[in-house]
């Protein structure tokens, strides 16, 4: 199973993606991915601690499975962007998984 830090990882690439669509739509969005950037520090949780500690904290209470299912509740739960990450499909992050899984076991 994928880690947590590549699952969080995974939904803020796959946020940032999609806030490129979204340009100037939702400046609610640029400022959550500013806070919970994981490419600020070198242990790869976020820019702003509380954001990566509060993923962590969720998922491991979860009995989700599946990393796409468990990204989609944690931001349709804990966040206002599940509909904008909805517009990836399950397919698309499967391979964005395995493009950061590939990526960190390089680090």
């Amino acid at each position: 199973m994928t880690s947590v830090k590549k699952i969080y990882i995974a939904v803020y690439r796959a946020l940032e993606c999609l806030e490129h669509e979204h340009e100037n739509e939702n400046d609610e969005l640029s400022g959550f991915l500013d806070k919970a950037n994981p490419y600020v520090f070198v242990d790869r949780k976020s820019a702003d601690p509380a954001i990566y500690d509060d993923f962590q904290r969720w998922c491991e209470k979860q009995t989700i499975g599946n990393s796409y299912e468990m990204a989609k509740e944690y931001l349709n739960s804990k966040t206002k962007f599940g509909n904008i990450f909805c517009e990836i499909s399950e397919d698309e992050w499967n391979d964005l998984v395995k493009i950061i899984e590939e990526e960190e076991s390089q680090n």
